[in-house]
């Protein structure tokens, strides 16, 4: 932000507009440090663009004010959509704005674009989720999810409030922002607090997924087409009669990328379509804005929480088995040693021939469950796709790529949906899912080259290199563990990430190494993905559930027709940040599901002696891992002593007993019984103490909550 533009804003926040002439520059000299001389000049540059005027005694603010909705990227930065405009405002400060708050902004920069809240207007009173308790007082309460509505809300003290006790609830706000009290209606109740399906809506809702969608949105899906039409295949490169497969989980309906591959005298031919969602998903159009709002699909242990309607994400979009489907497919030849020999983008139709498990390809590949004889036509295919794979991760391993396996845990529920029964992981030991990897990393590396020779702004999947500090840190726990120390380049990286696979310890050293990194964000800089050591990554290959992948379909294909979509830096850098901060809210709801998904699994194992290992101390616990659920275990549980009976070492990786010089390092055995388990909370916490057969149900009311009063 220029300076002029920063003076203006502090103008607007400090009343400053209307104000003696001379009292303006002196207050502004102090704000921002600088001689007077400094600041008139640039209330001269803000003069001839006209956003202010002069007079004898003051200036006047010139800026036209505009309402809109104000959408929420992190704690300060988020962005304005004003209605009648195509652009989406960037905001800088949001000044105490929340989700969906109408707003009274001026526009600093169309171009940019940027604007400035001047007022909260009105603020979102709608789908605050969070639960209804009975206060010690016998009054009613909400306590939403979201701190930033207060750590409680006053509800109507009548039946309806006292029917929704203990129960998660939907609630609007009567009463204005400025009210210290806030009061709200309850307008849904999902289930009882601790229901999972009531739970998961409630977390979705938090982080700003919801599975239904606005009334235009629905308008305009009605006039999305069912199928393809012939007049549309043939504008495009047909390739309907090659054997394109797919290779999603099991569970999958919303199928992005299909593919096929053939032997070449040199080595491989490699096609990988994706779905064009660009065709059917218009620039601005209502689906288009929802799209953007939710950034990503978010999937939750009750479903899919999708980024596009279904009619498009498992219908039309999706490359289903057996139907024509408009695609965008990148060939890609390779030689025997994994060197990119010629590549063609373009516009494809398609029709996919099998719609594949990663467990199916696997059998057809090893040759079991019969399922080689079963898939005969596409048998050769399937090894010549494993063979290609394995060059191409040796490729990746040569440049230094990193390859640290991250486990996804697989939930086995019950009929009814309700229960847990087991939590594996399972796709992760399955090879074929490294053959989808690797061709999908291959498609979306060419894909980035493009634009890069092309000199085209679009936006990237970043990765910058490790913070001195984060290598510091990290460098200090693996010198606890007589582990060669990193440097800032991948390739040191991986060293350590590979000696460190056959250590009883990877669980733990691989979860730090992970945690030493930045977090890879969306982003028009080319400055390459650090973990992949890759100059030219971005998203192509999943435009059905991230809007990253979208945007960079729209801008190839603008580029290819009539150029009339090529975004500014400016604009993608905004962009970026919006849907980087989307997909981490998608992380956490993600992760909060996962809790409450291990709770429930451990609420059918209270009481029982299990074994675990320990995977990380914390300042008040031992983290023990059983399969993928960690559980808390408090030091006054953990043996006979109490918390000062312990010694933590600094690096936290060492727990010694003060009194009888007892250790307990990282991925130690244990057995220990869970004594609590709760879906409110997401804990799950447990005892050393074999002959404990306590246990505590605290999926009711909260002792906490009894206590609160208004």
């Amino acid at each position: 932000m220029e300076l002029k533009d920063k003076i203006f804003d502090k103008m607007v926040e400090e009343k400053l507009f209307g104000k003696n002439y001379i009292s303006i520059i002196n207050k502004l000299s102090k704000l921002f440090h600088t001689n007077a001389k400094s600041i008139v000049k640039q209330l001269q540059d803000l003069k001839e663009e006209k956003s202010i005027k002069f007079t004898k005694k003051t200036f006047i603010n010139c800026k036209p004010l505009y309402k809109g909705v104000y959408f929420p990227s992190n704690k300060d930065f988020g962005y304005v959509i004003i209605d009648g405009m195509t652009n989406k405002f960037v905001i800088e400060d949001a000044k105490g704005a929340l989700n969906g708050d109408i707003v009274q902004v001026f526009i600093n920069n169309k171009n940019v674009p940027r604007a400035t809240i001047s007022e909260i207007v009105k603020r979102n009173t709608q789908n605050i989720t969070g639960r209804v308790i009975k206060t010690q007082s016998g009054s009613f309460a909400f306590i939403p999810d979201l701190k930033e509505f207060g750590e409680i809300i006053a509800i109507p003290q009548d039946e309806t409030s006292k029917s929704a006790v203990d129960h998660k609830c939907i609630i609007s706000i009567l009463n204005s922002a400025n009210n210290l009290i806030k009061v709200g209606k309850i307008e849904k109740v999902l289930g009882l607090a601790g229901d999972p399906i009531a739970e998961n809506v409630a977390i979705a809702s938090k982080y700003g997924f919801v599975k239904e969608f606005p009334d235009a949105v629905n308008n305009e899906v009605e006039n999305i087409p069912t199928c393809v039409t012939e007049e549309e295949c043939m504008k495009r490169l047909d390739l309907r009669d090659k054997n394109f497969i797919t290779v999603d989980p099991a569970t999958c309906k919303d199928m992005d990328d299909a593919i096929y591959i053939e032997e070449t005298e040199k080595g491989y031919k490699i096609y990988v379509a994706i779905a064009d969602v660009a065709h059917y998903v218009k620039l601005n159009s209502e689906i288009d804005k929802e799209a953007f709002k939710r950034g990503t699909s978010d999937y939750l242990g009750d479903g899919v929480y999708p980024m596009l309607p279904e009619k498009l994400s498992n219908g039309i979009c999706s490359l289903n088995e057996k139907v024509d489907r408009l695609v965008r497919v990148t060939i890609i030849e390779i030689d025997k040693n994994g060197n990119i020999l010629k590549t063609k983008l373009a516009p494809a139709v398609i029709n996919s021939k099998h719609k594949l498990s990663y467990d199916i390809a696997d059998d057809i590949h090893f040759n079991k469950n019969n399922a080689d004889k079963e898939y005969e036509d596409i048998k050769n295919q399937i090894d010549m796709m494993f063979k290609a794979s394995d060059i191409l991760v040796k490729v990746r391993k040569d440049r230094g790529a990193l390859f640290i396996e991250s486990k996804e845990p697989t939930f086995i529920l019950d009929e009814t949906k309700t229960q847990v029964l087991d939590v594996v992981d399972h796709h992760s030991e399955l090879e074929s899912t490294k053959i989808i990897e690797s061709f999908m990393i291959l498609n979306n590396e060419v894909v980035g080259k493009f634009f890069i020779d092309n000199n085209i702004f679009t936006l990237f999947r970043v990765h910058d290199k490790p913070q001195v500090s984060q290598v510091i840190e990290l460098n200090n726990v693996l010198t606890n563990f007589n582990i060669e120390n990193v440097q800032q380049d991948v390739k040191s990286y991986q060293r350590v990430a590979e000696k460190i696979k056959e250590n009883k310890y990877n669980d733990y050293l691989s979860m730090k190494i992970l945690r030493s990194m930045q977090k890879a964000v969306y982003s028009p800089k080319t400055i390459g993905h650090f973990g992949l050591a890759s100059p030219n990554y971005l998203h192509f290959t999943s435009p059905i559930r991230r809007y990253a992948d979208l945007v960079v379909h729209r801008i190839l294909k603008s580029y290819e027709k009539d150029k009339k979509y090529l975004p500014s830096f400016e604009t993608l850098e905004f962009i970026g940040k919006h849907i980087s901060e989307r997909e981490k809210n998608a992380t956490l709801s993600e992760n909060e599901s996962n809790k409450l998904m291990f709770v429930m699994w451990a609420e059918k194992h209270l009481n029982e002696v299990l074994d675990g290992e320990i995977f990380d101390f914390t300042e008040n616990g031992v983290i023990v891992k059983h399969n993928l659920v960690e559980i808390y275990i408090p030091y006054t549980n953990f043996g006979q002593l109490s918390v000062g009976g312990y010694k933590l070492n600094s690096t936290m990786t060492c727990l010694t007993n003060k009194r009888t010089g007892e250790t307990y390092t990282i991925g130690d055995n244990l057995k220990f019984k869970i004594t609590s388990a709760s879906r409110i909370n997401r804990t799950i916490t447990a005892t050393t103490d074999l002959l404990h057969v306590k246990t505590i149900n605290t999926n009711k009311q909260n002792d906490l909550d009894k206590d609160m009063t208004l």
